[in-house]
């Protein structure tokens, strides 16, 4: 029999029950025992669903069939093993984009922001907190320490370390879709494999009046684009967007390190690098 505490609770029921009531203030610092404890209570409180829907089936059943005890011990021990049959919360992996996986994240609500650590792991040094909202590119995750961790970098650059999987959801892009899979505008773009063409504003040296340009982009969805300017001299420029942002262009055709700058006024995006200059409209890039 097992040894009673406090107002004749078991000692298995009160140890469970401390389990389950104690949570880390603190998400980012929660330690391995601590997550094992938050897993612990989303089991048990969908094992109790599922047991108190079944139940009350089997009372039902039973009673119609005037065989109360034996149906129904035998029901909730079936339903009790199906609910422990259910997987962990928390134990699948997100897959990297090259896997089919998100192709960015973004940090849901949290008090106080998501810690980025160099290491998977609580006792990592922190490299920089993100507050809710902000996007990050998706470069993999992993299992360490009870909990899932993913290798991710904020959109656009900047460090690279590891952020809690509990903290991100896929990232919804411009459009409203969640791009996920590989980036395939770029190889397609090369061989020409446009999925539009036409003409834009551009001019190829500082002072040149803009004329129209021939241009094809290759659209990846979710603003993940490849777009190629034919220049006025035939030579050809590749630029680059990812979520409907100019992300840089293939400067190694011009002479030394061209300065790529990016400016937007309502859904026309100004481009410079170097002297050149392009003028491409959003509907370019995301489609429409």
């Amino acid at each position: 029999m097992p040894a009673r505490s406090g107002r004749g609770e078991s000692s298995e029921v009160r140890r469970c029950r401390v389990l389950v009531e104690t949570f880390p203030s603190d998400p980012n610092d929660a330690s391995e025992t601590e997550m094992m404890r938050k897993t612990l209570a989303i089991r048990l409180n969908a094992m109790f669903a599922v047991w108190y829907a079944g139940v009350g089936c089997c009372v039902r059943v039973a009673a119609a069939m005037r065989r109360i005890p034996s149906v129904l011990a035998v029901a909730c021990l079936f339903i009790g093993t199906l609910a422990l049959a259910q997987p962990v919360p928390g134990q699948d992996v997100p897959a990297a984009p090259e896997d089919g996986g998100p192709i960015n994240w973004e940090v849901v609500e949290i008090s106080g922001g998501l810690h980025l650590r160099a290491r998977p792991s609580t006792s990592a040094d922190i490299l920089s907190t993100y507050p809710s909202g902000t996007i990050l590119d998706n470069l993999g995750c992993q299992r360490a320490e009870g909990r899932t961790w993913c290798d991710v970098q904020p959109f656009g650059g900047g460090p690279r370390g590891y952020a809690a999987a509990d903290y991100l959801k896929p990232a919804v892009a411009p459009d409203g879709s969640v791009p996920a899979g590989p980036e395939t505008s770029s190889p397609r773009a090369g061989p020409g494999e446009f999925d539009a063409t036409g003409k834009i504003p551009c001019a190829q040296r500082a002072g040149q009046p803009m004329m129209q340009c021939d241009f094809g982009v290759a659209r990846r969805g979710g603003g993940f684009a490849t777009v190629v300017v034919t220049k006025p001299d035939g030579a050809k420029r590749a630029l680059f967007f990812r979520r409907g942002i100019p992300m840089g262009a293939d400067t190694s055709q011009a002479a030394g390190d061209a300065d790529e700058r990016y400016d937007k006024e309502r859904d026309l995006n100004f481009i410079r690098v170097g002297e050149e200059r392009y003028e491409i409209p959003d509907p370019a890039i995301l489609g429409g």
